[in-house]
């Protein structure tokens, strides 16, 4: 008759080595000291892209074609704007008002891989001028040596009368605190484009 003391005995032991065979580390060591890694992964990017790099913006439509909503844009030119040699000779930056009030449609032109487009919202200076940034292009994109037009819709900031004579500094290039001037005359109406002086 086997002893009920060696029969618990043998039960606990049992229990004690199935145990330690279900952790990752050996009975009796610490995780803390043992060199396990036992740091939290950093968080995923965010779908909103605030952690992540900059993207190349993605233009693929005309511009005949897109709403007036700040911060859209497409390829060529709307309906009814004009661009000849005044176009070349500006680099191919100019602004000219929209149907919409506060809304401007502000030209670019550069590299079909890395679209040289705009910011959304334009920004107030202290002069009175208005700033717009191109969108962030990532440094190590490669871009091709074409040059083709955008336009982008941009917003004028809050307290900016729309109908006045409006001076725009365009950044002229991503990221760049140095630009070009367009003179928006108050004269000007919707589609009547001001080029930067060449």
């Amino acid at each position: 008759m086997r002893h009920p003391l060696l029969s618990i005995t043998v039960a606990v032991l049992s229990v004690a080595v199935l145990t330690s065979c279900a952790t990752d580390t050996p009975a009796g060591s610490d995780p803390a000291t043992s060199g396990a890694d036992t740091s939290t992964p950093d968080p995923p990017t965010t779908p909103s892209g605030e952690t992540s790099t900059p993207q190349v913006p993605v233009v693929d439509a005309e511009a005949t074609d897109i709403p007036l909503l700040p911060g859209v844009y497409g390829t060529g030119y709307p309906a009814g704007v004009e661009a000849g040699q005044e176009m070349r000779a500006a680099g191919g930056t100019g602004v000219a008002r929209t149907s919409e009030p506060g809304l401007v449609h502000v030209f670019t032109a550069g590299s079909s891989s890395c679209p040289p487009v705009v910011e959304s919202t334009a920004v107030a200076e202290d002069d009175g001028s208005l700033f717009v940034a191109k969108v962030e292009i990532p440094p190590a994109t490669p871009c091709t040596m074409d040059f083709r037009p955008f336009t982008s819709v941009v917003a004028l900031p809050s307290g900016v009368d729309p109908e006045a004579a409006l001076t725009f500094h365009v950044a002229t290039a991503s990221g760049s605190d140095e630009f070009v001037t367009v003179e928006l005359p108050v004269d000007a109406g919707p589609g009547d484009v001001a080029w930067a002086a060449g």
